[in-house]
């Protein structure tokens, strides 16, 4: 019994060192850095359904009255957006629910831009990824017809309350296609090659 118990407790703390030693290794071979960004990541993970449905309700709302039924002329609450949850004393987009709301940057007809934005990232990513098989300058053609077509749709809708901001987005675009236009002139066509090659000859 007593042989047991001792060698129970000698695997216990071999188990303990070889813990301690991993750790110790870990912290001398990952640099300070890497170390806080692994503590951020974990801590985001486990934060990210709070930060989430607290982000969220700030644009839960609820209607309340419509105007119609039998009694119209007894409904009070018949704002339009209807009402906040979180204070349904407070009135969607109006007061200090619009204090809170606007400071985002988008309109609140555009609420949803930030998808939209995603999907326009998405469409230059996969001119990126499958322009890759197409020659070179085909490929810049498509990135420039990309960037022009997210430009023009955000100057036409204009979702950003600070029109600096819609102008300086603009102007970034605008820089990238007038980059990849001026790339164009040190692309190299297959005619101009096979021109090239027929003088050599």
């Amino acid at each position: 019994m007593l042989k047991e118990g001792a060698g129970a407790v000698k695997e216990k703390l071999a188990h303990n060192v070889s813990i301690s030693s991993t750790l110790a290794h870990m912290d001398t071979a990952i640099s300070l850095p890497h170390q806080l960004l692994m503590v951020l990541l974990v801590a985001v993970f486990i934060l990210y359904p709070a930060l989430v449905s607290a982000s969220l309700s700030m644009f839960a709302c609820r209607i309340l009255d419509t105007g119609s039924g039998p009694h119209p002329e007894m409904q009070q609450a018949t704002w339009v957006h209807g009402y906040w949850l979180r204070d349904m004393n407070q009135a969607c987009y109006a007061g200090i629910h619009a204090s809170l709301y606007l400071p985002l940057g988008i309109v609140p007809e555009y609420y949803f831009w930030e998808s939209v934005s995603q999907v326009q990232m998405l469409i230059l990513v996969s001119i990126d990824v499958f322009g890759r098989a197409l020659p070179e300058y085909q490929q810049a053609l498509l990135l420039i017809c990309g960037l022009s077509v997210i430009g023009m749709v955000n100057m036409a809708c204009s979702p950003v309350i600070a029109r600096l901001l819609t102008v300086m987005e603009f102007l970034s675009l605008g820089v990238l296609s007038l980059t990849i236009t001026m790339g164009l002139f040190f692309v190299k066509t297959s005619q101009e090659t096979v021109g090239i090659s027929q003088v050599r000859g």
